[in-house]
């Protein structure tokens, strides 16, 4: 349940505001390669771990979407816990 002080349900009711505290990633690198595998992943599973078709979607080459993989430790199929 979720309480508000009015009609409407706002980011504050929810604790979504942005803060200036210091939990902010600010080493760009850092950023950069979070966003990279971020969207690697996100591209492979939209694509069902098609990798031709996921290096399309990112607009690389497949050699360099196996490189990716390789430096996120990503797998060319998601693991079946079943």
């Amino acid at each position: 349940m979720i309480m508000a002080d009015g009609y409407h349900i706002t980011a504050e009711d929810m604790n979504l505001t942005e803060s200036n505290d210091e939990g902010i990633p600010l080493n760009l690198r850092k950023v950069k390669e979070d966003i990279e595998r971020k969207a690697v992943q996100r591209a492979l599973a939209y694509c069902e771990y098609n990798v031709s078709e996921a290096a399309s979607l990112l607009g690389i080459a497949r050699p360099t979407i196996y490189k990716l993989m390789d430096k996120y430790q990503l797998k060319e199929e998601p693991s079946n816990s079943n």
